[in-house]
């Protein structure tokens, strides 16, 4: 399907769809056009994982609102995260 085609369905920007195939997010399928530039088509199976993110603390997967933004799957893992941070960078201070 086309960008397009995929925001509408992703209820999302069609410049952030655009966005996510430039970053990887979701791959693009290229389609030779008759005396043209080649077309870019998204797979349909890749919009069932279009929101899907790894916890960065737990490595589980669960569905982001926000995909680029989000990291963690409850606050509570990110909370733990954050202080394993700070933690770690106040051990490397005192050596």
């Amino acid at each position: 399907m086309t960008p397009e085609v995929a925001a509408e369905r992703l209820g999302v920007h069609l410049d952030t769809v655009n966005f996510w195939i430039k970053m990887g997010r979701l791959p693009k399928v290229l389609r030779a056009a008759p005396g043209g530039a080649p077309d870019v088509f998204v797979p349909l199976v890749a919009l069932a994982h279009a929101f899907e993110q790894r916890c960065a603390w737990c490595g589980k997967t669960f569905r982001a609102k926000h995909p680029e933004k989000a990291k963690y799957c409850c606050p509570v893992h990110r909370d733990r995260h954050m202080y394993a941070l700070r933690r770690n960078e106040q051990l490397s201070d005192e050596r």
